[in-house]
């Protein structure tokens, strides 16, 4: 399976440098263009309300920790660069309140599952608010109410679908939460689906509808970018396989599923991914080999750490 796995992202990787390099000054304008607008965004609207001593450093911090996030938009930009024509500083302020979703989404995570860092490395904003001395309860709450401040401001904003989006994320993190023995295949996909699905494409999908405006949500690049999610998401599975099984959480890995009929599921999905990709031409093929060649490199990079676990 690592071999297979190999030898697919090493027939996306050239591809993916070869589009790289004809964005590379657009997505570098668009890597600075957007976190300045969310930023004014955020600046906007927790500028508008009073504010004390004890406050303010909270959110300076909330928009400190959005700016530690941006390394998620690197794809985002990758694949705004396939636009065929683009205002940067248009599509900026146009992203901005959906940036800002996407970001309380983040934050309500955090405080919900209790994340003081990323993978061990980025520091949440919870993590630092609690080493600057903050009761966890207390940094908790400042999370939550922050991103429920950003979120209710940004869905004021968006369009009616937009906003169904975020409610099916909502719904997707609601049904993951709730205890539930045994989770079926079908269960699992739903939850992803609104979990990590529908999460994705409120910054995913405005792209998509301008790069595709005749297919709408039903359209391949939809499809596409949609099943590199539930991907995404099956992988981070395989590296937290043993944590939420512990905790109780849904994991694919976990729903009792042999290990021929987890790796045909699996096998299924990649095989539906390349032949997306192959349907794609110009900057948007572009930019699908380069969403799979880091995608493949993820998968590769979980696995092998799985496998070395395996024979510790």
């Amino acid at each position: 399976m690592l071999e297979e796995l190999r030898r697919r992202q090493l027939a996306h990787e050239p591809l993916k440098q070869r589009y790289f390099h004809e964005t590379s000054a657009l997505r570098e304008l668009l890597l600075r263009e957007l976190p300045r607008a969310r930023d004014a965004w955020m600046e906007g609207l927790f500028g508008q309300w009073p504010s004390t001593a004890a406050v303010a450093p909270v959110m300076r911090e909330l928009q400190a920790y959005a700016r530690r996030c941006d390394w998620g938009l690197l794809d985002v930009t990758a694949l705004a660069a396939a636009l065929p024509s683009l205002d940067p500083d248009a599509l900026a302020r146009f992203m901005a309140p959906r940036l800002a979703l996407y970001q309380a989404f983040r934050m309500t995570d955090d405080a919900l599952d209790e994340h003081l860092d990323y993978k061990g490395q980025l520091r949440t904003a919870l993590g630092t608010l609690v080493d600057g001395g903050m009761p966890l309860s207390a940094a908790r709450a400042t999370q939550i109410l922050g991103a429920l401040m950003m979120a209710m401001q940004s869905c004021a904003e968006l369009s009616p679908p937009e906003r169904e989006l975020g409610l099916r994320t909502v719904w997707g993190a609601l049904a993951e939460s709730v205890p539930q023995e045994p989770w079926s295949l079908a269960q699992y996909r739903e939850m992803v689906r609104g979990k990590m699905g529908c999460y994705s494409m409120l910054l995913y999908g405005p792209l998509a509808n301008r790069l595709a405006p005749a297919e709408g949500e039903g359209g391949a690049l939809h499809a596409f970018l949609e099943r590199t999610f539930y991907v995404s998401q099956v992988i981070n599975d395989l590296g937290d396989r043993d944590d939420d099984r512990a905790r109780g959480q849904p994991n694919f890995w976990n729903l009792g599923l042999d290990a021929q009929a987890q790796q045909a599921e699996f096998q299924a999905e990649l095989d539906a991914l390349e032949s997306g990709c192959r349907g794609f031409d110009g900057a948007l093929g572009g930019y699908a080999h380069s969403r799979m060649a880091d995608l493949l490199r993820y998968t590769l990079d979980v696995a092998e750490q799985a496998s070395a676990r395996a024979s510790r």
